[in-house]
Parts: structure tokens; C-alpha cells; sequence
């Protein structure tokens, strides 16, 4: 079942992280599985666990290079 991102923070660490750092593990993809933006927050299973080493990380694949629009730079 899927919570709600600051929820979750809540539930795994006292005291809970704050939102902004939440939203940066996000991006930097340390909680696996990776949580869902739906309407206005983030949402991940409520069994997700935050990775600490980057080694272990997923990529976003939004982020990667090949994904990128090109700048009009690039394109000429």
C-alpha cells in the first residue's frame, strides 16, 4: 500500500526528515522502490528503504543522458 512521502519519512526516522530532504532523496533515487509524484506529493510503498551507500542507488532514468531533450545547440 502506498503513503504518502513525509508519512513515511515519519514512520522510518525519529525525528523525521524534513520535507526538502525528502524531496532530494528522491531525485538522487535513495529510496527503493522508487516513490510516485501523484497531484501534489509523493507517494512510495509503505515497505520502501532509504539506500545510504550511492553504489547501491538506482538511476533515475528520466535523468539519464540519452533521455535529455537536446539543446538547440546540439540539434544545429
Amino acid at each position: 500500500m502506498k503513503i504518502q512521502l513525509k508519512e513515511w519519512g515519519r514512520l522510518n526516522f525519529s525525528p523525521a526528515p524534513c520535507r526538502n530532504t525528502l524531496s532530494n532523496w528522491v531525485k538522487a533515487g535513495r529510496i527503493s522502490p522508487m516513490p510516485v509524484f501523484i497531484g501534489r506529493a509523493y507517494y512510495v510503498e509503505s515497505s520502501a528503504k532509504y539506500i545510504a551507500d550511492k553504489m547501491e542507488a538506482p538511476k533515475r532514468p528520466d535523468l539519464t543522458r540519452e533521455n535529455r531533450t537536446l539543446r538547440l545547440a546540439e540539434r544545429i
